[in-house]
């Protein structure tokens, strides 16, 4: 980044953000032969993409950001990660996985399934099919034109599923895919933007399969 402050006057473009979406938005202006400049608050250029030692002397990084990328809901991304030959771990799908309790105890399920019992598979069940039908139903361009969008935005994500039904696996369940996706806990946004936001990573299912 040039230590000077830029001048908007100067430039056809300012991005704001110098994540992967301003680079890359810059790279093509160039190309273009559209001057540019990229402010960025930070200092530094990674966006949401940065990778950080885990400690100040010996091995190990840590992604806290990005951590998977797929060539099916991520298509523009992926075709970024193979142009500038990102090495890749494939994400395994069979085995066991290792799923921490709410009493900070663990358990080793097989790959796909939930430490849960049988009546919370069945509430989370419920949930999940009338997610998946307000999904489908939602307008992804204009949210707000989609069924029930103004009482859907005047209640948050998690006092919907937990109306939803009795058993508190559909608060928990709010929260953790809230903020495994967002950042944010699931009182803190509406229902209406969580459903638009499935709606454009096309579906619960392929957005929470990592």
């Amino acid at each position: 980044m040039p230590s000077a402050a830029p001048n908007p006057e100067m430039t056809d473009v300012v991005i704001v953000g110098a994540g992967l979406s301003g680079l890359e938005a810059g790279r093509h202006l160039q190309r273009a032969n559209i001057s540019c400049q990229i402010l960025e608050a930070t200092g530094q250029v990674d966006g949401k993409t940065r990778t950080v030692k885990s400690r100040e002397t010996g091995p190990g990084f840590n992604d806290v950001g990005a951590a998977w990328i797929n060539d099916t809901s991520q298509s523009e991304m992926y075709k970024l990660f193979q142009r500038y030959g990102l090495g890749a771990e494939i994400q395994r799908s069979t085995g066991n996985t290792l799923h921490e309790e709410r009493d900070g105890s663990f358990v080793s399920l097989p790959y796909g399934e939930l430490p849960i019992s049988q009546e919370e598979a069945a509430s989370l069940g419920a949930l999940l099919s009338n997610l998946d039908k307000m999904i489908a139903e939602s307008c992804l361009e204009r949210p707000e034109k989609s069924p029930g969008a103004q009482q859907l935005d005047q209640i948050t994500f998690k006092d919907f599923c937990i109306q939803a039904g009795p058993s508190p696996i559909n608060g928990h369940f709010a929260d953790n895919i809230s903020r495994g996706l967002l950042g944010v806990d699931a009182s803190e946004i509406s229902t209406l933007y969580m459903i638009n936001y499935f709606k454009s990573g096309t579906g619960i299912a392929n957005l929470s399969s990592d």
